[in-house]
C-alpha cells in the first residue's frame, strides 16, 4: 500500500496512528521507534563506552601503585626544579632568578651578577598558574607527567 504524503507533518501523523494501532507502517514495525541520526549498527564514541573508563582507571591506578611502591611521590616537588623558581621570579617582576646564588646545583647562566635559567621558558609558563596556589611547593612531578607523559627528557 503506497501513500503519498504532502508534508512531513502528514507522515508523522500517519506514523503515530499506526503506532497506536500496533501495525506495520511502510514496512517497519510501528512498535519500534524510528531512529534519527545515528543508525542502529553504528558504534557509540569511545568516551561513552564503559570499558574505556574502566581501562583508563586501571592504567591510572597501576601507575599510582607502581610509583608508590618505588617511593616516588607523585604529588611532591622535585628539588632540581628551575621552572618553578623562574615562574616565582616572574611573579615578582624579574626575568632573572631571585636569590639565584642559593641554587648551585642548577644549571644557570650568570650575566652581570644575575642568574638566569638556561633552558627555554615554556615549562615555566605552564607552572606559573600553579605557583599562585602552591607557591614554592608546586607539585611539578605530577604537572610534568600530565603535560609531557613519560617523555620528561623532552619537556623538562
Amino acid at each position: 500500500m503506497k501513500h503519498n504524503y504532502t508534508s512531513a507533518q502528514a507522515f508523522k501523523q500517519a506514523y503515530r496512528e499506526q503506532l497506536i494501532a500496533g501495525t506495520e507502517f511502510a514496512g517497519v514495525n510501528a512498535a519500534q521507534p524510528l531512529h534519527a541520526g545515528r543508525g542502529l549498527n553504528e558504534k557509540k564514541p569511545i568516551a561513552y563506552q564503559p570499558t574505556f573508563w574502566y581501562g583508563l582507571m586501571i592504567v591510572v591506578m597501576t601507575y599510582l601503585g607502581l610509583m608508590s611502591l618505588a617511593n616516588f611521590n607523585v604529588l611532591g616537588h622535585a628539588a632540581h626544579d628551575s621552572f618553578t623558581l623562574m615562574a616565582l621570579s616572574w611573579r615578582q617582576g624579574s626575568l632573572s632568578l631571585i636569590n639565584g646564588e642559593n641554587y648551585p646545583y642548577l644549571e644557570l647562566a650568570i650575566h652581570n651578577g644575575q642568574y638566569f635559567v638556561s633552558f627555554p621558558s615554556v615549562p615555566a609558563l605552564i607552572m606559573l598558574p600553579f605557583t599562585f596556589i602552591f607557591g614554592e611547593n608546586t607539585p611539578n612531578t605530577l604537572i610534568t607527567f600530565m603535560v609531557c607523559g613519560d617523555k620528561k627528557t623532552y619537556c623538562v
